[in-house]
C-alpha cells in the first residue's frame, strides 16, 4: 500500500480519499442495523481544542463529545485530546496538532471487512490499534503529510510535520506486553518495524524513510511522554457493546429529528405560498433594489475608475445615492425595516472572491502533485554529488534534488524545470540555497521548499510556473529590461 501526501505547501491533499464520501457501515451487509451518527468520543480534552464538522459549523471540543467521519480536530499551544474509536482503537493527540477520521468502517460480527483510515496533518501523536487492524494487514492506516502507515495491531506513536520536515514514527509495545508491526512507506520505498522501540524518521514524500533505530523506554517517554500519557485505555468488551448500542439509539433519534424538520420545512412552504399580495410586493420591491444595486456596480466598474476612483467624489457620491436608496429595507435579508451599508457588502463579496482564488490556486497545486505522483523519480542528493552542481534534466520524469542544511547549496539546471520536479532544503535560517534556470525555454509544474534564491533571468519572458514551500523567505531575480511583467 504506497499513499502518500507529499506537498511543500503542507497541504493535506490525498486525491484518493478526498474523493470517497465519508463512510461509516457495518460490513455485513443488508441485515444490520441502521449506521450510527458517530464513530467516537471524545476523553482527556484539556486545553484549546476545536473540532470543525463536515457540514461546516465548528466548535469546542469538550470531553464526552461524539466524533464522526469528516471532523477535524485542531488542538492549540496547551492543548491536547484523546479519542476512544468504536472498534476499540484509541488516539492521542498533542499540542499544535490537527488531525481528521477520513473513513471508518466496522468489521462483521466475522471480524471481517473493517476499514479505518486516519489523516494527521501535524502535531505529535500515539495510537493503539483494535478491531479494525486485526481483520487484515493495513486495514487500518495514518497518514501524514510524507508518508502513509499501516497499522498491524500494536501500538505507535510519532510525529507528523509538512513536506521538508522530519517527521518521526516509532512502534512501542502494547499494554498487556505484545509487539504488532507498522509499515512506513512514501513514493521511494517502504521501512517495517517489529522490535519495541523501533523508530524511523523521513522527511519527504520522495525519499526512502531512514533504517530504523532502537530507542530506550526511557527516550521513547522523553520524547512522547505528554501523548501516552492522554492516550486513553482500551475500553472493556462490556464498554464498547454499550458505546455501539448507544450510537444506534443516537442514530435512530436524529433520524426521527430529521424527519420532524422535513415535515416543519413542508410546512412553512405551504404557508409561505399563501401569503397576501402585500408580501409579494414587498418582494417585487427587494428585487427591483437588487437590480438597482446591480446597475449602479455594473457602471462602477465600467468605469474604468476614472473619477470614482476611491480618493474622487464621485465613489462618494455612489456609495451615498446607493445608501440612501436601500435606508427603508434590506434587500439582502427579511423584508421590511433595516440598514444597508455598500462599504459591508463589498468588504464581504471581497473574502468571498478572495476565498475562492484561494481554493482554485489549491486545486491546481493538488493536480500537479497527482501527476506529479505518476512519473518515475531520480534522486539527487547533494550530500553525495557536491553543494554545486549541474542537473541535467530529464523529460517525463520527477527529477528531485535534496540539499544539505547549513550549506550555500547552488544547482544549475540545463534543460527544462517540469512537472514534479523539485530542489528541497530542510534548512531555511543558517544558510542561503541558490537554484539558477540556465536554459531560456519554459519551465511549468516544479517546485523549491526551503531554497532562499531562484535565479530565473536565462528564462525570463517564457512560462515559469511553480511552487515555492518555505517557512523562510525566497528570493526571486529576473531579468531587467522591456518584455519584464513584475
Amino acid at each position: 500500500m504506497i499513499e502518500t501526501n507529499g506537498n511543500p505547501a503542507g497541504h493535506r491533499s490525498d486525491p484518493t480519499a478526498s474523493s470517497l464520501p465519508a463512510q461509516y457501515a457495518q460490513a455485513d451487509g443488508a441485515t444490520a442495523p441502521p449506521p450510527a451518527a458517530a464513530i467516537g468520543t471524545a476523553t482527556k480534552v484539556s486545553g484549546q481544542v476545536t473540532v470543525k464538522h463536515a457540514d461546516g459549523s465548528q466548535e469546542a471540543l469538550k470531553d464526552g463529545a461524539a466524533i464522526k467521519v469528516g471532523d477535524d480536530i485542531v488542538t492549540g499551544a496547551d492543548g491536547k485530546v484523546g479519542l476512544v474509536f468504536d472498534d476499540g482503537s484509541t488516539f492521542a493527540l498533542g499540542a499544535k496538532g490537527h488531525m481528521s477520521v477520513d473513513e471508518m468502517t466496522l468489521p462483521s460480527a466475522q471480524g471481517l471487512g473493517g476499514k479505518q483510515t486516519i489523516n494527521v496533518d501535524s502535531g505529535a501523536f500515539s495510537l493503539a490499534s483494535g478491531a479494525i487492524a486485526k481483520g487484515y494487514p493495513d486495514a487500518m492506516v495514518l497518514k501524514t503529510p510524507v508518508a502513509s502507515i499501516g497499522i498491524r495491531g500494536t501500538t505507535v506513536a510519532g510525529q507528523s510535520a509538512p513536506e521538508g520536515s522530519a517527521n518521526t514514527v516509532s512502534l512501542l509495545p502494547d499494554a498487556d506486553g505484545t509487539v504488532g508491526q507498522v509499515s512506513v512507506t512514501t513514493q521511494a520505498g517502504t521501512q517495517v518495524l517489529s522490535q519495541p522501540g523501533a523508530t524511523t524518521q523521513v522527511s519527504s514524500a520522495f525519499a526512502p524513510p531512514a533504517p530504523p533505530v532502537i530507542l530506550s523506554p526511557q527516550q521513547l517517554q522523553q520524547q512522547y511522554g505528554d501523548t501516552l500519557q492522554t492516550l486513553p485505555p482500551p475500553p472493556s468488551p462490556e464498554q464498547l457493546q454499550q458505546m455501539q448500542q448507544q450510537r444506534q439509539a443516537d442514530a435512530q433519534t436524529e433520524a426521527e429529528q430529521q424527519a420532524e424538520a422535513a415535515a416543519n420545512e413542508q410546512a412553512e412552504g405551504e404557508d409561505a405560498a399563501t401569503e397576501d399580495a402585500a408580501t409579494e410586493q414587498a418582494q417585487t420591491e427587494a428585487e427591483a433594489a437588487q437590480d438597482a444595486l446591480g446597475d449602479a456596480l455594473d457602471a462602477f466598474f465600467d468605469s474604468g475608475f476614472g473619477d470614482f476612483g476611491p480618493d474622487g467624489d464621485s465613489f462618494d457620491d455612489l456609495i451615498n445615492d446607493l445608501n440612501a436608496l436601500f435606508s427603508t429595507f434590506d434587500p439582502l435579508g427579511p423584508q421590511g425595516e433595516g440598514e444597508f451599508d455598500l462599504n459591508e457588502l463589498i468588504a464581504e463579496l471581497g473574502e468571498d472572491i478572495t476565498e475562492l482564488i484561494d481554493e482554485a490556486i489549491q486545486d491546481l497545486i493538488d493536480d500537479l502533485e497527482d501527476e506529479a505522483l505518476d512519473q518515475d523519480v531520480n534522486v539527487f542528493d547533494l550530500s553525495v554529488l557536491g553543494s554545486t552542481y549541474t542537473l541535467e534534466s530529464t523529460d517525463g520524469e520527477t527529477d528531485y534534488v535534496i540539499g544539505v542544511a547549513g550549506t550555500n547549496d547552488a544547482v544549475t539546471v540545463s534543460g527544462e524545470m517540469g512537472l514534479g520536479d523539485t530542489f528541497i532544503d530542510e534548512d531555511t535560517e543558517t544558510d542561503a540555497d541558490t537554484l539558477t534556470l540556465g536554459s531560456g525555454t519554459d519551465n511549468v509544474g516544479w517546485r523549491v521548499a526551503g531554497i532562499e534564491h531562484v535565479n530565473l533571468s536565462a528564462t525570463t519572458g517564457y512560462d515559469n510556473t511553480f511552487i515555492i514551500g518555505s517557512d523562510g523567505g525566497t528570493f526571486i531575480t529576473l531579468a531587467s529590461g522591456s518584455g519584464v511583467d513584475s
